[in-house]
C-alpha cells in the first residue's frame, strides 16, 4: 500500500466513526421519553440523512481505491 492509500483509508474510517458516534447520540436522543414527537420525528429524519451519507462516503472510498 502507498502512504495515499493508507492516509486515504485512516481519513475515511476516522470520518465514519464521527459519523457513527453521531447516528448513535441521534438515536439516543431520539428514544428519551420527554423529547417531543416533533423533535423525533426531525431526528429520524437526521438519522436517515446520516446513514445515507455514511453509505455514500464508503462508495466514494471504493471508487478512489479502484
Amino acid at each position: 500500500m502507498t502512504p495515499h492509500t493508507i492516509g486515504l483509508t485512516l481519513h475515511t474510517v476516522g470520518t465514519l466513526f464521527i459519523g457513527f458516534s453521531a447516528l448513535m447520540v441521534h438515536h439516543r436522543v431520539s428514544t428519551q421519553t420527554i423529547i417531543d414527537a416533533s423533535v423525533t420525528k426531525s431526528m429520524d429524519s437526521e438519522r436517515k440523512i446520516g446513514i445515507l451519507g455514511l453509505a455514500l462516503i464508503c462508495i466514494g472510498y471504493l471508487l478512489q481505491i479502484i
